[in-house]
């Protein structure tokens, strides 16, 4: 009995030293070191924020200090020079407009300038004592552009034009008059009966680029500007397709049969229109008289196109299409709904023709200011 009770005390000694051998105890730094806490559970301290004190602002410039620099701003008056005081530049481009030796102004020109002194006089008088305002009056470079294109047209081109015969005041209102008298002799450019010069070069076109190409708007500006008639311009070429549309693509003279493989109003386009510009300046010079004797030994239909080739580029800054015209093309003109026997066409680039006359006439080539 007592050895059985001798037992029972030592395992039980036993499992209690066991217990306490398997607690785990660790060091107060050992506790700092790994969940930053004391031996006295005490909560963390904090240091105040320090107060952040508002920006110091200096003193606000003042009004007149944010007025626009004037040097920024295009003088917006003619200016004259101090070598000679009869020089006169341009606003906009400082290109000489007069000179002592020619110390007047062409009249569009000169009304172009006094135009300008009104609206600067204008934005003076409103400025009052608006300081913050600009001295001077905003000019939108559209406006600059349009106001050197015009001198350039008045002391540049139109005296280029002059010395080499093309005229400078066409009167376009008997125009499409003229283009009507010509139809006999287009109608046998048509049937194939006198061969057409613009017409080789569209079926040129057609071979070496082909159909899809050719009727392109790429394909067409490629071959615009032989289609222009001459000094008539832009203005004349809108006037005569507005015509011959109405006399031969919308009575069905044109059909498809007869201009493939250019549609009907490619072939008005590209081969009536030339075609009708160097007849009309044929008649031209033998109204004016210049077909004189030493020039009889040249073709006059050869010298009409000669000198159509030549005037290009002055009608079409002399004479641009302008939105008030009455032969600009209606816009049916080019979806014309009536059956010349051609495709019912999928080919929309080859109705660009009026699209590209405004664009020529536009002048936003930089080429030409």
């Amino acid at each position: 009995m007592s050895n059985r009770q001798g037992y029972l005390e030592t395992s039980k000694s036993g499992r209690q030293s066991s217990k306490t051998s398997t607690k785990f105890t660790c060091s107060d730094a050992v506790k700092a070191d790994l969940f930053g806490i004391s031996s006295s559970h005490s909560a963390p301290k904090f240091k105040p924020k320090k107060k952040i004190e508002p920006l110091k602002r200096g003193p606000r410039r003042p009004v007149r200090q944010l007025e626009v620099d004037s040097t920024l701003i295009t003088p917006a008056e003619p200016t004259l020079t101090k070598d000679d005081p009869l020089t006169t530049l341009c606003p906009y481009c400082q290109e000489t407009l007069t000179t002592s030796q020619s110390p007047t102004l062409p009249p569009a020109l000169k009304a172009a300038l006094e135009a300008i002194k009104r609206a600067n006089k204008e934005h003076c008088d409103n400025r009052g004592d608006y300081s913050n305002l600009p001295r001077r009056r905003f000019v939108s470079n559209r406006d600059k552009f349009r106001f050197c294109q015009l001198h350039t047209l008045e002391l540049k081109v139109k005296p280029e034009g002059i010395k080499k015969g093309f005229p400078v005041d066409l009167d376009f209102t008997g125009l499409d008059t003229r283009v009507e008298s010509l139809v006999p002799a287009l109608t046998r450019v048509i049937n194939g009966h006198v061969n057409s010069p613009y017409r080789d070069i569209a079926l040129a076109a057609y071979k070496d680029m082909g159909a899809q190409k050719a009727r392109s708007t790429m394909g067409v500006m490629s071959r615009f500007e032989k289609t222009l008639p001459g000094y008539y311009g832009p203005k004349g070429a809108s006037i005569i397709l507005n015509t011959l549309n109405k006399r031969l693509l919308h009575t069905g003279i044109v059909t498809y049969e007869k201009t493939r493989p250019q549609l009907p109003v490619e072939y008005v386009q590209q081969v009536l229109v030339p075609e009708t510009g160097w007849r009309l300046i044929q008649e031209d010079l033998q109204h004016s008289g210049k077909a004189t004797a030493k020039r009889q030994k040249v073709d006059p239909a050869q010298r009409a196109m000669d000198l159509m080739e030549q005037s290009r580029d002055f009608g079409t800054r002399v004479y641009p299409v302008d939105d008030d015209d009455d032969g600009t093309t209606n816009s049916n003109d080019f979806n014309d709904t009536h059956d010349n026997g051609g495709p019912s066409g999928d080919d929309e680039d080859a109705n660009d023709f009026t699209d590209i006359l405004e664009f020529v006439s536009s002048g936003e080539e930089s080429n030409h200011s």
